[in-house]
C-alpha cells in the first residue's frame, strides 16, 4: 500500500511509491489500450455529461418555480425576518471536532441543496459530548431553518427535519419561525426567492469569499401573505419541488453508476482482466480530449411540471 490514513488524512509513501512495480505490456498493446480507453472515454463521458446537464436544468426549473410563487401577491405584507422569528442564531466560531461513529449530525454548507438537505449517509459525524458544545448557543429543532451565509453557496435555505440531531456546522444560521405569523417552510422558500438573496449580495461583491452579514440578514424585507395562502403556497411547492428532486436524485444516482463503471473498465483494460487486442476501434471515431481525459486524470421540460 503506498497510500496511509483515511479520508483528509491520506498520506503518500513516495518511497514505497517510487520502488512500486508497474505491468508493462509491449508497446504495441499499449497503443491499442490508450486507442481503446480514449474512445470508450468519449462515449461515457458524454453520456456523463449530458445526464449533468439534465441536472443542471432540473435545478434551474426548481429555482424558478419557487421563484414564481414567491411573487408579491395583492395583499401580501412586506415584513422583516427578525420580526416573524423568535431565534436568530449565527454558529460557534470554531471547527467542530468531527468523529466518524459519532451519533450526531453536522450541517455544512455542503450539506444543502437548493430548498433541500442532503442525505444523511453523506453528513459529518459528532459524538455527544463535541455535539452539547457545538449547541450550547441553542438546540436545532425540526422545522428550524438552517441558512448558509458564507461561501459560494451562500444563500441557501433548507427546513430541520429532526428535533435534537443536528447542529451548525460553519458558515450556518439557525432561524426558528414565530408560527403564529408564519409558516417555517413558507419562510423557507421566501428566503430562497431571488427579490431575497438580492437583498444579501450587496455584502458579497468583491470578496473572494463571499459572505453576508448577520445584520444585512436579521432585516431582510419578505413578502407575507396571510397563513392560509401561506399553507396553500407550500402544498403547491412542496409537491411540484418533490417531483423535480426525485429525477434529480435519479439522474444523479444514474451519473455516479455509470462513473463508477468507468473506473472499473479503466481497471480491467489496464491490468490486463479485460483483454483488448483485437477490437477494432473505429478509424473514423471523433473522439474529444476533454471527453477522455478520465483516463489519466480520474475526472470526472417544463411543462411536465405544470
Amino acid at each position: 500500500m503506498c497510500v496511509t490514513g483515511i479520508r483528509e488524512g491520506q498520506n503518500i509513501d513516495y518511497g514505497k511509491l517510487k520502488n512500486h512495480h508497474i505491468p508493462l505490456p509491449p508497446r504495441e498493446e499499449q497503443d491499442q489500450i490508450v486507442r481503446f480507453l480514449n474512445w470508450k472515454a468519449s462515449q461515457i463521458n458524454k453520456l456523463i455529461n449530458a445526464k449533468k446537464k439534465q441536472i443542471g436544468l432540473l435545478s434551474e426549473l426548481k429555482r424558478i418555480t419557487v421563484n414564481d410563487m414567491m411573487t408579491d401577491g395583492d395583499d401580501w405584507q412586506r415584513i422583516r425576518l427578525k420580526n416573524i422569528t423568535t431565534k436568530i442564531i449565527d454558529c460557534p466560531h470554531e471547527t467542530p471536532v468531527y468523529d466518524a461513529d459519532g451519533e450526531f449530525l453536522v450541517i455544512r454548507t455542503a450539506d444543502q441543496e437548493f430548498c433541500l438537505l442532503r442525505d444523511n449517509t453523506k453528513m459529518y459525524r459528532l459524538k455527544e459530548d463535541e455535539y452539547r458544545h457545538r449547541i450550547r448557543r441553542s438546540s436545532l429543532q425540526k422545522n428550524d431553518i438552517v441558512y448558509g451565509r458564507e461561501g459560494e453557496r451562500w444563500g441557501f435555505a433548507c427546513i430541520v427535519p429532526k428535533t435534537n440531531f443536528y447542529c451548525l456546522g460553519q458558515r450556518m444560521m439557525q432561524f426558528r419561525c414565530d408560527t403564529k405569523k408564519v409558516i417555517p417552510q413558507f419562510v423557507m422558500y421566501a428566503l430562497s426567492a431571488d427579490y431575497v438573496r438580492n437583498q444579501g449580495v450587496v455584502d458579497t461583491f468583491g470578496s473572494t469569499s463571499p459572505h453576508v452579514n448577520i445584520s444585512t440578514i436579521r432585516n431582510y424585507s419578505l413578502m407575507i401573505p396571510k397563513i392560509a395562502e401561506q399553507e396553500a403556497i407550500v402544498a403547491l411547492l412542496d409537491k411540484k419541488c418533490k417531483r423535480i428532486d426525485e429525477i434529480i436524485d435519479r439522474l444523479t444516482k444514474e451519473t455516479a453508476l455509470i462513473a463508477e463503471y468507468r473506473v472499473r473498465l479503466i481497471s480491467d483494460v489496464v491490468t490486463g482482466r479485460m483483454d483488448v487486442r483485437s477490437v477494432v476501434v473505429p478509424i473514423n471515431d471523433t473522439t474529444n480530449e476533454a471527453d477522455a481525459k478520465f483516463v489519466c486524470s480520474g475526472e470526472d421540460g417544463k411543462n411536465a411540471f405544470d
